[in-house]
């Protein structure tokens, strides 16, 4: 019955895109734009002389509720409501997708100085304090029997928005001590302009009812608050004449490389210098996504959900909010809507075990806070990755620990294993869950899947005359 089923959906808003982030890809050092995204720091020193990046896609789904995998992307015949679940009156959905467009790095001087171009579309959605058992009732046809709703806490937040940014990255140090080892210190700058392309945002401190197959109606008692503001219309022209939100963002960052006569040496082959890896550690801090976009005035509407919903009304109703105007009382306020970006600290380790072989650590650590109305967070975890690297082919074993991973770990937290290549530079594709996938059953204690793919044009420096 659409009563009940739109009126679910609608609170559970469960996004399920797969949607950001290159896991084991991002650690690669000829992953060019890629490495810069994540750290700035990464722009100067490029092993490359110039990269085109043509088309990027990445995206991770996580959530404990339904039971998703990486392979659903080439399914067909997916169905969500056929998905094995965990409910309970606290799911979480988390979904983040980014799609890098054309972009462009050169090393303009490679004892120094290097510059980017890029272009991104990003969307994330947060949703806490989910009510999956009602989901989960709706979704077995409980509406053929009398149901009690009991949602608390709960609070949501989509936002989508473009990117046009130019990183700059500089040589601080480059010192060699006593002839036996090497210190080279970077950093880097990333300056965005942002474009907001719309936001939903929903919240609810508390909402009971129950329905009624007898008059087949939903009786609603509680709170709602409901806001959407962002661009109408879909084109191209229309994204670029209409104004929406708009804003400035910014990422620091700084890399650290300590290179021993050794490790030098290992990589001591007939190439330019300045496409070997030739430190034992590298260090890597940056933070992320600083800055807010502006979306200008916009309306609160708060519900005060105290009476009953029909079927016909679900019926003849275009959309949900058409069903709130018309049958519940709105008293709404306006004000000036500011959207922080999802601001997080990462951090990196790459150790170079033996030639081609390296061992690295990267944390993400949020700054926002989950329960945080009116922005977006990133989930924090920390990600393990064996990796495989040659200027020719690099292959990644990354294993991520996080709240929400799906193969337990401990009590509080879980891992997800996947798997990625890099060929010639030109083609990257892989996915930080792909393992965990295949090999999780229907009683995971979460589920995440991520996926990432693109295409590349590399110019690469020379190989020296022997």
């Amino acid at each position: 019955m659409k009563i009940v089923f739109y009126f679910t959906l609608f609170l559970f808003c469960s996004q399920l895109c797969f949607s950001q982030s290159f896991v084991g890809y991002e650690t690669d050092n000829f992953n060019g734009i890629h490495g810069i995204l994540v750290n700035p720091g990464n722009t100067a020193y490029q092993k490359n002389k110039a990269e085109v990046n043509l088309f990027s896609f990445g995206g991770t789904s996580t959530n404990d509720f339904f039971q998703q995998s990486v392979f659903d992307i080439f399914d067909g015949n997916f169905d969500i409501t056929k998905l094995n679940s965990r409910a309970s009156n606290e799911n979480i959905v988390f979904e983040n997708s980014e799609v890098v467009g054309p972009s462009f790095v050169l090393d303009l001087d490679p004892k120094k100085f290097s510059v980017a171009l890029f272009s991104k579309l990003r969307k994330i959605s947060n949703y806490n304090s989910v009510n999956g058992d009602l989901f989960l009732s709706i979704e077995n046809n409980f509406p053929n029997n009398d149901f009690d709703i009991n949602q608390e806490n709960f609070h949501g937040t989509t936002h989508a928005w473009g990117e046009l940014g130019a990183s700059f990255g500089h040589i601080l140090v480059d010192r060699l001590i006593n002839g036996n080892e090497k210190h080279l210190l970077k950093a880097g700058v990333t300056l965005k302009w942002l474009r907001g392309i719309g936001i939903g945002i929903g919240y609810s401190n508390n909402i009971t009812g129950e329905y009624s197959t007898d008059d087949t109606q939903l009786n609603l008692n509680g709170d709602f608050s409901y806001l959407e503001k962002g661009i109408q219309n879909s084109g191209l022209e229309d994204f670029i004449k209409e104004t929406s939100g708009q804003g400035v963002g910014m990422d620091l960052g700084f890399s650290y490389e300590w290179q021993t006569r050794k490790s030098i040496k290992e990589d001591d082959r007939k190439e330019d210098y300045r496409a070997l890896n030739q430190y034992r550690l590298k260090v890597g801090v940056s933070v992320l996504d600083i800055g807010r976009i502006d979306y200008g005035n916009a309306f609160l509407k708060n519900y005060a959900l105290n009476g009953p919903i029909t079927n016909n009304a679900f019926e003849s109703a275009a959309n949900f909010t058409d069903i709130l105007n018309d049958y519940l009382v709105i008293p709404s306020t306006e004000g000036k809507l500011k959207i922080q970006l999802p601001t997080r600290v990462r951090a990196e380790v790459d150790f170079k075990i033996k030639p081609f072989i390296y061992a690295n650590i990267v944390h993400n650590q949020s700054i926002v806070k989950s329960n945080t109305l009116y922005n977006n967070y990133v989930t924090s975890s920390t990600t393990l990755t064996a990796r495989y690297e040659t200027r020719k082919l690099s292959a990644y074993l990354p294993i991520t620990i996080s709240q929400y991973g799906t193969i337990d770990l401990i009590e509080s937290n879980g891992l997800d294993v996947g798997l990625g290549i890099n060929i010639f530079g030109f083609v990257h594709i892989g996915s930080g869950s792909v393992i965990s996938n295949l090999i999780t059953t229907k009683n995971a204690r979460a589920n995440t899947a991520n996926f990432y793919c693109g295409l590349k044009i590399p110019i690469s420096y020379n190989i020296l005359d022997k």
